[in-house]
């Protein structure tokens, strides 16, 4: 009996400590300084930037604006299952703009990936933003800045900042393409909900997104890929709760975004070891009200073209710098334009973004 007593001990103690052979592993942490320019960050149109802006900006008192971003990744991969990685990452990532307070903010999200089989995964993702600031709008419920018997015109000085909250999940299946050399599919599933400030509540919407991508590996640096993604927004305040904002304006739309992709990776130019990449993505999105009074969105649709280009100097294996530049341009159609100066010029814009970043890895042994 001691004997089988004192197996059974040692059995429990090589279970135990396999186990935790298992979970105490290096954790893998990666941080990047972000500076940049934005010289339209509050996506203001050409008839805004050239009225009096002071009810517009909010905070603010200048179209651009310098931005200092960080964010931090954390990455610890516990030996679950024998021959399958499995990853937790978790990441803290700020913005903060010198021209605004309001709209600086902060995110956090947390993915896990599980490796299926060779060049196969499945990914959880959470992301969570508890305050964003798009820029100050108007409040259509007089009876929130007035008592509902005042009957005064609304002035300008009564723009009111507008911000909402954003919770995303998502899933996603990657997976080597068969019988194609280095090509890969991705397939993925968002939902978002972005609630808004109580001023604003008519804008809550409830987005479900579907995205497909084909990633093609030529040799063993040169990467390119397409994507495509569908989306469907419902705007789940309309003609709820009894305020005139909700009762005549719907900002449901659908949406249908392409994305395309090239890099380099790690090539030598004139001695140095660097990368570089180009991305650009076309977005076309129909509004699908059908209220003629609500001339913001009725029959409204627009066309997003996004360009960026990138290059990346590798320094050693801790330090990474990069550079990069981002130019957009959104051009609005709507039946209610007169000259130019309705909705399409008010709910078009371009801006031009530049960004220098340092990316610092960093390996942590738990042991």
């Amino acid at each position: 009996m001691n004997f089988i007593y004192i197996c059974l001990i040692l059995m429990q103690s090589i279970t135990a400590q396999s186990f935790l052979n298992r979970i105490i592993v290096p954790v893998y942490v990666n941080s990047e300084f972000s500076y940049g320019y934005d010289d339209n960050y509050l996506k203001l149109s050409i008839p805004e930037q050239d009225s009096n802006l002071y009810y517009r900006l909010g905070d603010s008192k200048q179209v651009e604006s310098s931005i200092f971003k960080n964010k931090i990744n954390i990455l610890y991969m516990p030996y679950i299952f024998n021959n399958h990685d499995t990853k937790f990452d978790f990441t803290i990532a700020t913005s903060n703009y010198s021209s605004s307070k309001l709209k600086s903010y902060n995110r956090y999200s947390f993915k896990v990936s599980q490796h299926l089989a060779p060049y196969t995964w499945a990914k959880f993702r959470y992301s969570y933003t508890p305050s964003f600031y798009v820029k100050s709008y108007l409040q259509s419920d007089r009876y929130i800045l007035y008592d509902i018997s005042d009957h005064s015109d609304i002035k300008k000085d009564n723009y009111m900042p507008s911000l909402f909250t954003s919770e995303v999940l998502s899933f996603e299946l990657s997976m080597p393409i068969p019988y194609v050399y280095k090509t890969y599919f991705s397939a993925k599933y968002l939902f978002e909900t972005q609630y808004f400030n109580p001023d604003f509540i008519e804008f809550d919407l409830k987005i479900s997104s579907y995205y497909l991508k084909i990633r093609k590996k030529i040799f063993n640096k040169l990467n390119t890929s397409i994507a495509y993604m569908k989306t469907n927004a419902d705007n789940i305040s309309f003609n709820k709760d009894g305020l005139l904002s909700t009762y005549d304006k719907d900002r449901s739309y659908f949406q249908d975004k392409m994305y395309f992709s090239f890099s380099i990776q790690k090539f030598y130019l004139l001695g140095q070891k660097m990368s570089l990449g180009l991305s650009s993505s076309y977005e076309q999105r129909e509004f699908t009200s059908n209220i003629e009074s609500d001339k913001l969105h009725f029959m409204r649709k627009h066309k997003d073209v996004n360009v960026a280009f990138w290059l990346k100097k590798h320094w050693n294996n801790s330090f990474d710098f990069r550079v990069k530049a981002i130019h957009r341009n959104r051009a609005t159609l709507s039946p209610y334009d007169a000259g130019g100066t309705t909705v399409n010029a008010f709910k078009s814009f371009k801006k031009f973004e530049m960004w220098l970043s340092i990316i610092y890895k960093l390996e942590l042994n738990v042991y």
